[in-house]
C-alpha cells in the first residue's frame, strides 16, 4: 500500500506540473517530455498522453493494476515565467525529492472551468460513470467536448457531446467522426480497464 500511495503521489505531482506547463503556453510534446522526466526521476515507468485540454498519465501499482491520473485543461495563456521556472526544476530534477516538487507546484495557481450547457453535460455523464463505479474524464479535441461513456457491458467510449465552435449540444445519433486524440484516449482507458478486470478476476 505504501508503494501504491507513492505511485499515486508521483503521478499527481507529474500531471500537475504538466498542467502548469500546458496552461502557461508550453507545447504538448514538451509537456509529455516533462511528465516522463519526473516519472523516471522516481523510477516510475509511465505512459503519458497530452492534448491542449487534457493531461493523462498511467503507471502500474505493485499488484500490476494500472492507475491513471487525468487532469482537465480549460484555460491556456502565455506565462513564460512559469514555463522557465519549471524548466529550471527539470534541469536539476535529480536534486529534488517528491516533497520538494509538491512544494513547488503549490506556488503556481491554476484556474479555468466549463460553464452553461457544456458543464451540465459533463456533470450528467460524470454521474452516470460514478453510478457504474467507473472512472470519468472529459477533454477537448478539434473544437469538440468529449466525455467517457460506458455501455451496458461497461465498455468505455470517448464520445463528443458539445461543439465549442457552434456552441451547442451534439446529437449522439449524428456522430460520424471521432478525432485521433479521442481514439487514442479511448484505447488507453480500455487497456487500463481490461488490466484491472484481469487482476480482480485473479484475486
Amino acid at each position: 500500500m505504501q508503494y501504491d500511495n507513492f505511485v499515486m503521489k508521483v503521478l499527481s505531482t507529474a500531471n500537475t506540473i504538466g498542467k502548469i506547463l500546458l496552461t502557461s503556453g508550453a507545447e504538448t510534446y514538451r509537456v509529455e517530455k516533462a511528465i516522463s522526466t519526473i516519472c523516471r526521476r522516481f523510477d516510475l515507468k509511465a505512459e503519458t498522453f497530452v492534448t491542449m485540454t487534457c493531461v493523462l498519465t498511467s503507471a502500474k501499482k505493485k499488484d500490476g493494476a494500472t492507475i491513471t491520473e487525468v487532469n482537465r485543461i480549460y484555460t491556456v495563456s502565455n506565462n513564460l515565467d512559469k514555463v522557465d521556472r519549471i524548466h529550471k526544476i527539470l534541469l536539476d530534477i535529480h536534486k529534488y525529492e517528491l516533497e520538494d516538487l509538491e512544494k513547488e507546484i503549490k506556488k503556481s495557481k491554476i484556474v479555468g472551468g466549463l460553464t452553461g450547457e457544456a458543464k451540465q453535460l459533463v456533470d450528467k455523464f460524470s454521474r452516470a460513470a460514478k453510478e457504474k463505479g467507473q472512472p470519468f474524464t472529459d477533454f477537448e479535441s478539434e473544437g469538440l467536448l468529449y466525455v467517457t461513456f460506458y455501455d451496458k457491458n461497461n465498455l468505455v467510449y470517448c464520445i463528443p457531446v458539445f461543439s465549442f465552435k457552434d456552441n451547442k449540444k451534439i446529437d449522439l445519433k449524428e456522430i460520424e467522426y471521432i478525432s485521433e486524440d479521442a481514439k487514442r484516449m479511448e484505447n488507453i482507458l480500455r487497456n487500463s480497464n481490461e488490466k484491472r478486470k484481469e487482476i480482480e478476476k485473479d484475486q
